[in-house]
């Protein structure tokens, strides 16, 4: 392990760069059908896709972890601040995304009492609405605001927060892996879907306490290493059982993260650029998926066809909003 022209580095452009390519990665997971062929290629082309998620919850950490050791407040008021952050631009997103949460609402004859009510509880649980699915991660790092402030109330080290959420994580895998037949877990399993979305805010909390604990303690890999590992998981990763599958994701995001914190580069493009864009990119890509699939009238049968048009498009945007609005505050506010 080598810490050196890490720790003391301020700008990080390894990981702007890779952000900003991973979020794209983002957009093929919810504009690619997701294919359930047991080839290596497919196998492999879904293990990468899961990592993209990971490593922005894992920058997150780390970068949370950067502005606690800087701050000069307490870190009850550095945690305050990031939960009311973190739930500012959930309500503002997810108010940007309301019009497609109504249309859906309209298009499924749900506009009613009961649907509205339904989209209300994924607001408060899930962060999930119709073509609104990003909003999860928002919704992750409230929460996960609202788990610091509760470390810190009753002093419990964020490490062992790690461990208590690990463990918890486990054995509800393990409940849905092999136990989801028995009645009293499918209803467990039926409720923790519906109301959460699944497991994936615990996975969330893991990966951003892992950041965090990547920075606090230093741990930084040679990039020769952290390949050979990535290279590694990424071949166990296609013949792992359902369990052991999110450890390998855990491991490969772990090490894609080492790997941008070792990159250096001079500047041909402003960090800021690369910064921004992947913001706009994570959170924007399901409005211009859902006018492309419009304008197409869902009709272009071919789903890489559409990925590069949306890929584009964002691209085209992120450019448009760098070059035209970076010194709007409103844009600096919510793609922070």
């Amino acid at each position: 392990m080598s810490t050196q022209g890490i720790n003391n580095k301020v700008n990080f452009e390894g990981l702007d760069l890779f952000k900003f390519f991973i979020a794209f990665l983002v957009v093929a997971i919810h504009v690619i059908p997701k294919s359930d062929s047991p080839d290596l290629l497919n196998s492999l082309f879904q293990t990468i896709l899961n990592t993209a998620v990971p490593f922005f919850f894992m920058t997150t950490g780390y970068l949370l972890e950067m502005k606690i050791e800087r701050s000069t407040q307490n870190n009850k008021n550095t945690y305050l601040l990031f939960l009311i952050n973190s739930l500012k631009l959930y309500v503002i997103w997810s108010i940007l995304y309301l019009p497609l949460t109504i249309y859906g609402l309209i298009t499924n004859d749900e506009f009613n009492i009961k649907g509205i009510l339904y989209a209300f509880k994924n607001f408060l649980f899930k962060g999930e609405n119709y073509f609104s699915w990003p909003l999860w991660y928002l919704l992750t790092m409230v929460y996960f605001g609202f788990i610091l402030i509760l470390s810190d109330k009753f002093k419990v080290k964020l490490l062992y927060m790690f461990f208590i959420i690990y463990f918890l994580y486990v054995a509800l895998l393990v409940n849905i892996t092999y136990f989801s037949h028995i009645e009293i877990f499918h209803k467990l399993n039926h409720y923790i879907n519906t109301t959460f979305g699944g497991l994936r805010m615990l996975f969330g909390f893991i990966i951003i306490l892992l950041g965090m604990q990547i920075r606090k303690n230093k741990i930084y890999f040679s990039p020769k290493i952290s390949l050979l590992i990535l290279f590694v998981s990424l071949c166990l990763s296609t013949f792992s059982t359902s369990i052991l599958l999110s450890h390998f994701y855990f491991i490969q995001a772990f090490c894609l993260f080492q790997l941008a914190l070792n990159i250096q580069f001079h500047e041909i493009v402003s960090n800021n650029f690369f910064r921004r864009s992947s913001t706009i990119i994570f959170l924007t890509h399901m409005y211009v998926y859902f006018i492309v699939l419009n304008v197409t009238n869902t009709n272009f049968n071919s789903p890489l066809a559409i990925y590069y048009i949306v890929c584009v498009g964002l691209l085209i945007m992120s450019i448009l909003i760098n070059w035209k609005f970076s010194s709007n505050r409103f844009v600096n506010a919510i793609f922070r």
